[in-house]
């Protein structure tokens, strides 16, 4: 009994401990460490857990020293190939952005920062999506999904069925990881009137689940880079009773950002799908054939916004909002930002001298998210008429930074807020809800224009 009680312990420090590798999270401390050496048999592998009396702990010793020493273990005792030192000093970073606990902050290594790039400026790789990491809580167990927050017109997402708000569950028939293992070791240390060995072998398949699992990070990688790789993808909808699972093969997909059309009525049509100074060039060609118009329909559906970057990145998305704002407002505070914990400042516009106010309708869905909802936000406040279903509530505003390597950082620099004050992260919940485009893909734009 004894030894199995060794064991089943040796097993909830070996996940505990483990669980940073199979999340790609932080987490918190897991059981404390036994003393001693174990030799513990799991899933195939042997694990030595192993104490060295002759190290005394100095527990504020440099980050810098600790990463050396912890480099010196590696190529003095790794067996493995570990692939050279740029891939270690690649998952470090990872590592050390991981540790913010903020989905939305990256360390994107070469070729993922380059992916990025060409997705906010409208250039798919991989399957053809914009994807995010959203969190849930069920249950006091915090959920991570994969969740698709754009898909490219045309792209082998699009062609396989995937929507926006789809989450990603699984890949090539590997669970993609959504919550920590603590939270089962804990839910089964503590049931109650079980022995330790239907304990043991309630948590190995479990260990198992998790052990062939594929992290949110490395899932989010494969996703979206390269082309020609066959992929299998299981994914869940909200509305549907069973999962879904399609196969498809990555695609470079280009996506105009902005398309306008004339409707009935002398309506003028505007489909803006991202932020980012091509965007706003379009946009602003766009409007200025709309100033005659009767209206403007806005559509803003499957916008996953965009992200501030340094001005020769070709990436800001920020600024363009801010232009869109002055020319469909009449200028003053449009939103709030919060870019230190606990204080906003106003986003004070000016209205630009070619402003048109016309009637405008502004549509909006799940897809809606970022920069996206923050202008239709303002745009509401303005006397817009906002239509559809609800938006994602994502609040964040990402830095895009460069690094001089190649690789690339994304950074949640601040939170958005209405200019009233109001969370976006909960998102906009239009008066007018709209029919789905799924079935009739001019239905709800017809709505829309009705609205005017």
């Amino acid at each position: 009994m004894k030894i199995l009680r060794n064991t089943f312990l040796a097993l909830l420090l070996l996940l505990a401990t483990g669980s940073a590798y199979f999340t790609g999270r932080k987490l918190g401390a897991g059981p404390a460490a036994l003393a001693g050496s174990l030799h513990l048999a799991d899933a195939g592998h042997a694990v030595l857990l192993q104490n060295n009396p002759n190290i005394t702990p100095s527990p504020n010793l440099p980050p810098a020293q600790i990463f050396a020493s912890v480099l010196n273990h590696i190529h003095t005792d790794y067996v493995r190939n570990y692939f050279g030192d740029q891939n270690l000093s690649n998952g470090a970073l990872e590592g050390i952005v991981t540790a913010l606990n903020d989905p939305n902050t990256q360390y994107l290594a070469p070729v993922r920062a380059a992916a990025m790039r060409g997705a906010y400026q409208g250039s798919y790789s991989g399957i053809g999506a914009m994807l995010s990491i959203t969190d849930e809580k069920k249950l006091d167990v915090d959920y991570d999904y994969l969740t698709v927050m754009d898909v490219a017109p045309g792209g082998p997402a699009d062609k396989a069925g995937i929507r926006p708000g789809d989450h990603i569950t699984y890949l090539n028939k590997h669970w993609i990881i959504a919550y920590s293992i603590l939270a089962d070791v804990a839910r089964i240390q503590k049931e109650m009137g079980r022995t330790l060995v239907q304990k043991q072998a309630e948590l190995t398949p479990i260990a198992n689940r998790f052990q062939t699992g594929i992290s949110l990070y490395r899932a989010l990688r494969r996703l979206t880079e390269g082309t020609g790789t066959k992929l299998g993808i299981t994914y869940t909808r909200q509305g549907l009773a069973k999962p879904v699972t399609v196969s498809l093969t990555t695609a470079e997909t280009s996506v105009p950002p902005v398309a306008a059309s004339s409707l009935p009525n002398n309506v003028q049509y505007i489909a803006l799908r991202q932020f980012n100074p091509q965007a706003g060039k379009e946009l602003q060609a766009a409007l200025d054939n709309a100033g005659h118009a009767h209206g403007i329909v806005l559509d803003l559906r499957n916008n996953p916004g965009g992200v501030t970057a340094a001005p020769n990145a070709n990436l800001d998305g920020y600024k363009m909002a801010c232009n869109l704002l002055a020319r469909l407002t009449r200028g003053g505070v449009e939103a709030r930002i919060e870019r230190h914990a606990g204080k906003t400042t106003p986003l004070i516009i000016h209205s630009a001298p070619n402003a048109l106010h016309l009637p405008l309708v502004v549509m909006v869905n799940r897809g809606t998210a970022g920069l996206a909802e923050m202008v239709a936000a303002a745009l509401q406040g303005s006397g817009a008429k906002l239509v559809g279903s609800r938006t994602a509530g994502d609040d964040t505003l990402s830095l895009f930074a460069n690094l001089s390597s190649g690789a690339a950082m994304q950074i949640t620099t601040a939170h958005l807020f209405t200019a009233g004050g109001e969370d976006l992260s909960k998102g906009l919940s239009p008066a007018i809800q709209l029919p789905s485009s799924s079935a009739n893909p001019h239905a709800a734009v017809n709505a829309a224009a009705a609205q005017l």
